[in-house]
């Protein structure tokens, strides 16, 4: 799923990597982001809440205890925030530890139950999870407790984007500059192409 769906590479993996509280199963790392998977047997299903697809770390964690316990543990170790954890087909996405002082289990998590809910919100799943939708919203959007569009602009994420944006003092003053500096260039660009048309005419006329 990592390689073959998610366009993870093996270099960008690390398998069975060694911290303080033991060995955790995936860990994968590009410029500046960091995620532990920890990988249970496809046999031992997790405890999600029917027909959610995001909810608080605290709403999964009683019935999850030992594996977020223990996901939570090595991303402590390995000094990162985000985890997965899997069996196979199905997916519990997050950000496991805090460091603004703020509860971790107020933190969203993403949940895909099974297949079947994997195919129906497959998109959600890629920009989630694969390495070109984390690679192209960069470090700072990479929190499943936000709702960041995969084609979200900057224009369209500005205040009041439909008004008149307000320059400062500096542009007031480059404006005539820019003005006049581009102006002479277009036509001095303007009489040379007339004179060229000139020339032309003559030579083939």
């Amino acid at each position: 799923i990592l390689i073959n769906v998610l366009g993870w590479n093996e270099e960008d993996i690390v398998r069975e990597g060694h911290v303080d509280s033991g060995y955790y199963d995936y860990k994968l790392s590009i410029s500046g982001i960091t995620l532990v998977v920890e990988a249970k047997r496809s046999y031992k299903d997790l405890i999600l809440p029917i027909r959610h697809t995001s909810v608080t770390l605290n709403t999964i964690y009683r019935e999850n205890q030992d594996v977020v316990d223990q996901i939570r543990s090595y991303i402590i170790d390995v000094g990162c925030q985000y985890g997965l954890i899997t069996n196979g087909h199905q997916f519990i996405l997050g950000r496991f530890v805090n460091i603004d002082g703020t509860s971790w289990k107020n933190n969203k998590c993403l949940i895909f139950d099974g297949f079947e809910d994997l195919e129906s919100r497959f998109v959600e799943f890629w920009n989630s999870l694969s390495k070109e939708s984390i690679t192209y919203r960069g470090r700072n959007a990479f929190d499943w407790g936000s709702s960041v569009s995969f084609t979200k602009t900057i224009l369209s994420s500005l205040k009041d984007s439909d008004n008149e944006i307000t320059r400062n003092d500096l542009s007031s003053k480059l404006t005539p500059l820019i003005n006049k500096v581009f102006g002479e260039i277009f036509s001095h660009d303007k009489e040379d192409d007339d004179i060229g048309a000139g020339d032309q005419g003559i030579v083939f006329g």
